[in-house]
């Protein structure tokens, strides 16, 4: 006697996503290769790619046995916004003394300064990032290129992005 023992079909969507106008996410239904799957529209992947607001639903089903989820997905303008200045001079008359790049729409915001020779002058972790052409310690930098790394998410997004560049100070 051969005994088969199928499992219930298992996966969880999330309660809710927000998206940036234009975005899109794929949403996973997979509940193991035995299982078939419908969608609010009808698609049978497991896979649906959602790019508007609305509740999607998914149901997957395995030897008569269904399971089915929901998510609400929301849209958001995001306004992301991101320029960076390529030189800047600190010398005290009030015009364009500081390293600040303009940020909009987003988050966990981090700015490393390196000299010529890689080493680290500067560090903040600051949602509006600014550098006035000193070292950590106070010390006024000479004249040059320096480079910076530039991290953030975006909108709460775990994913953590860098921008790289130079940017010449002239006192």
């Amino acid at each position: 006697m051969v005994v088969s023992v199928q499992s219930n079909p298992a996966f969880e969507l999330h309660s809710s996503i927000t998206l940036c106008l234009g975005d899109d996410v794929q949403l996973d239904a997979y509940a193991g290769p035995q299982a078939t799957y419908i969608w609010q529209d009808g698609t049978a992947d497991p896979t649906f790619t959602a790019s508007s607001s609305g509740l999607y639903r998914a149901t997957a089903t395995i030897a008569g046995f269904s399971l089915t989820d929901t998510v609400r997905v929301a849209m958001d303008i995001c306004l992301f916004f991101m320029d960076v200045t390529n030189i800047f001079t600190p010398n005290g008359d009030a015009s364009n003394n500081t390293f600040q790049p303009m940020l909009r729409g987003v988050f966990n915001v981090s700015l490393a300064i390196y000299n010529r020779w890689g080493q680290l002058i500067q560090t903040t972790a600051a949602l509006q990032p600014i550098w006035d052409g000193r070292t950590e310690s106070g010390m006024p930098v000479p004249d040059g290129t320096y480079y910076w790394i530039l991290g953030y998410t975006r909108n709460g997004d775990q994913l953590i992005e860098e921008l790289r560049g130079t940017v010449t100070l002239l006192r």
